[in-house]
């Protein structure tokens, strides 16, 4: 996510908009004895089968502000070769053969569940969502969490740290919700919407850390009155009692605004009625 302006450079001198030096990770390796790696002596390949004197390290300074501790970081890097015009050489980049995964800590959370409908407010068994913060279980294990600090956007009952969570390793800060309690904090809602929960927090030691999940809202439905998630007759005797009979008035209203007038009277009461039986 960054843009560099590149200009010819030798080895151990590149400045690419941040202090990036690159050095050679066997600066006393001789020249090869073949270009081939087939063809060179053992003692001059890598494990990997790679020409030692042509291995580079790119280094970063991990103290600088664009890096954030404990996220994980590709690095692909290429070679530019600008060719001459004088010669009609063209220019060239090498292929993007090999790039690096470096360990890090990274820090994972989840969302259960990691879809949400408005509906879910009027289930009969409440329905309690799980946030788990904790380390990737295919990583690291890193430094002890302040779940406080990442400040996530849920009305959180009750917090417990728990060890083997599948996908996490070490013990893991489970909390706890009330998927009603977060609906009806948030309602009205009518779209459907992905959220991204992207959120810096801290390590006890104070370290800054992050970590994100995406979940997805799906709103409520333009004639599901009675806010049970499906329309049909029950929706109908409901709109007929609250219109002529003084009827409990729908938890939202603009679930009764079939017709998307900003009021609600029979316009809207035809519009449902030609929906579910004429359509």
């Amino acid at each position: 996510e960054s843009l560099f302006y590149f200009a010819p450079v030798g080895e151990n001198n590149s400045e690419l908009g941040i202090s990036t030096p690159i050095v050679k990770i066997y600066p006393d390796q001789p020249y090869p004895t073949s270009l081939n790696p087939e063809e060179a002596l053992p003692s001059e390949l890598t494990s990997d089968g790679f020409l030692k004197y042509f291995e580079y390290m790119l280094e970063v300074d991990l103290n600088q502000d664009y890096v954030i501790p404990s996220m994980c970081y590709r690095a692909s890097v290429t070679a530019f070769d600008y060719g001459s015009h004088i010669v009609n050489i063209p220019p060239q980049e090498s292929k993007k053969e090999r790039t690096e995964f470096y360990g890090c800590i990274e820090v994972k959370s989840t969302i259960v569940p990691d879809t949400i409908y408005a509906y879910m407010a009027n289930a009969i068994d409440p329905i309690t969502g799980i946030v788990t913060l904790g380390f990737d279980g295919n990583g690291i294990q890193g430094k002890e969490l302040n779940h406080n600090s990442f400040g996530f956007d849920f009305p959180f009952d009750s917090i417990k740290v728990l060890d083997n969570i599948d996908g996490f390793a070490g013990d893991a800060t489970v909390m706890y919700f009330s998927v009603k309690d977060y609906i009806q904090d948030i309602s009205p809602f009518f779209d459907t919407t992905v959220y991204n929960e992207s959120k810096i927090g801290n390590y006890i030691d104070g370290q800054e850390t992050f970590t994100q999940f995406n979940y997805v809202l799906i709103g409520h439905r333009s004639g599901d009155l009675n806010a049970d998630g499906a329309i049909d007759i029950a929706d109908l005797v409901f709109f007929v009692e609250y219109m002529f009979n003084n009827g409990s008035p729908p938890q939202v209203l603009g679930s009764a605004d079939l017709n998307h007038d900003d009021v609600i009277d029979i316009g809207d009461l035809v519009e449902m009625i030609e929906m579910m039986f004429l359509n």
